[in-house]
């Protein structure tokens, strides 16, 4: 459903009075050098946002250079843990199937 167009009210209240735009901004006062302390200060606190962020992008890139290679590590690790863990179970199954039975071990076995 389309409506139609809504008209503006009867009165609208509209601009009478126009502002003269200024040429030129108020001159800035010229920048007065700093106290040895202020300056020491500033520069701290300076060096130590750039140590922030280099530490931050130092990690991003680490990341993104190392994590792949230790996860291909860790997995090829963990692969290799759980076939030796597999191959010892199936070894102790058939090795031992005889001296273990359903109710532990035999009487004569010594451990």
């Amino acid at each position: 459903m389309v409506l139609p167009p809504k008209t503006p009210p009867r009165f609208v209240p509209t601009l009478t009075e126009v502002v003269p735009q200024t040429d030129a901004a108020p001159a800035a006062a010229p920048a007065r050098p700093l106290p040895e302390d202020r300056q020491e200060q500033l520069l701290q606190r300076v060096l130590q946002h750039v140590d922030k962020l280099l530490e931050q992008r130092l990690r991003e890139t680490l990341a993104d250079t190392v994590l792949p290679g230790l996860r291909a590590e860790i997995e090829a690790m963990v692969r290799e843990a759980v076939a030796d863990g597999r191959a010892a179970g199936a070894a102790g199954l058939s090795g031992a199937s005889g001296a273990m039975g359903t109710r532990g071990a035999s009487p004569d076995a010594k451990g």
